[in-house]
């Protein structure tokens, strides 16, 4: 898939450039920018077991803010290796203290060792923690041979930062919410 003409990418340089221009870019901005845009390549690029496409991010993400990305890891052979990614994944969105819109979630397994049904309540543990508002996309992948087990995170919140940016073009539905900040 060619994501050079991407809503989303449009929309992730869209923010990056309303940082520059307020000159708020930072270093931890640039790299989550590139994390952003690196998941967001391997998430629609191939054949996914449980499948999100471009439109599920402009849908998601076109609204309520920067996007954010994190990600977990666990040995692929971890006897708990569910409940150590969610665990590592509630730590690092604990300050966010439900101020997150919308979220993506992602699997990535090993074709060796596929997700059990049991691992799925820590999932929907972590689904179940956040508001009944927040609109939440997930899905699954395989990888070639690997020997972690990893979860991607992308999300949005509320920021100071929504009310310098115009995305009325990208996002026209929902451009009086972004303006109201």
């Amino acid at each position: 898939m060619d994501t050079t003409n991407s809503r989303f990418i449009a929309f992730l340089n869209s923010w990056r450039a309303t940082l520059i221009d307020n000159d708020s870019y930072q270093k931890s901005d640039k790299e989550n920018y590139e994390k952003c845009l690196q998941l967001y390549n391997e998430i629609i690029t191939g054949k996914n077991i449980i499948n999100v496409d471009d439109s599920d991010f402009v849908n998601l993400f076109c609204e309520g803010g920067p996007v954010t990305a994190i990600e977990a890891t666990t040995d692929i052979n971890s006897s708990n290796r569910m409940e150590e990614v969610i665990t590592s994944i509630k730590k690092a969105i604990a300050g966010y203290d439900g101020s997150i819109n919308n979220i993506m979630l992602f699997i990535f397994i090993g074709k060796s060792t596929p997700l059990l049904m049991e691992e799925m309540s820590f999932f929907n543990n972590l689904i179940s923690t956040f508001e009944s508002d927040t609109q939440v996309v997930w899905g699954i992948k395989q990888v070639e041979e690997s020997d972690l087990l990893r979860v991607a995170m992308l999300f949005n919140y509320s920021h100071k930062w929504a009310q310098y940016c115009n995305f009325s073009k990208l996002c026209p539905k929902s451009a009086h919410r972004i303006r109201n900040f």
